[in-house]
């Protein structure tokens, strides 16, 4: 018979505890959890505020120059499509630009076609989604339309692509008042758009 006394189940889990505490198994570890004063948040917002101060500026005057680019993206992607029409559908293609709209509206441009040239000349239809108004940003106008005719009853201005690949020629001026510009041009003798470039 041993000696032994009886251990009761307090006694053997404090004595594992104790195990466990001096071999570090089962010991958490303090976590530092402290969040930011009044001033760090003062700091970040200070600095927020300058960094605001320095973009704006330049977001803003970048802002025109975005608006002018898009609608001179617009107008060169139309007259493309009128070209290449008109050379595969045989039909006479027709670019408008409507530089004085109904009162709350932005100037717009569209496309129509020469749906039947032997039994209604000079007849024209729009033409599907690309006949439907695509409307310049705000604040840009059409500055110039050198070369464009004038629809008599639309009084819309515009520039006919032909069949054998030529245009009427003309340069098409997209403007921004802060001064941002671009100049389009139509040749005649290819039909082909290209930006042209401004001297500096």
């Amino acid at each position: 018979m041993t000696s032994a006394e009886p251990v009761t189940r307090r006694e053997a889990r404090h004595a594992s505890e104790t195990r466990n505490r001096e071999s570090g198994i089962g010991s958490r570890r303090r976590v530092d959890c402290r969040g930011f004063t009044l001033y760090e948040v003062v700091l970040v917002m200070v600095l927020i505020f300058i960094m605001a101060a320095v973009v704006a500026p330049s977001f803003s005057s970048f802002l025109p120059a975005y608006k002018v680019q898009k609608a001179g993206d617009v107008v060169i992607a139309t007259a493309g499509k009128a070209h290449t029409d008109a050379v595969l559908t045989l039909r006479r293609h027709r670019l408008y630009f409507v530089t004085a709209p109904p009162e709350g509206e932005n100037p717009y441009t569209y496309l129509g076609y020469e749906e039947d040239p032997l039994r209604d000349p000079g007849v024209f239809r729009k033409l599907g989604a690309w006949g439907e108004p695509e409307p310049l940003g705000d604040d840009v106008t059409f500055e110039s339309l050198e070369g464009a005719q004038e629809d008599p009853d639309t009084k819309a201005k515009y520039y006919d692509f032909n069949p054998d690949g030529t245009a009427t020629e003309g340069r098409i001026t997209i403007a921004h008042p802060k001064g941002d510009r671009v100049t389009i041009k139509i040749d005649a003798a290819t039909g082909r758009v290209t930006v042209e470039e401004t001297p500096e």
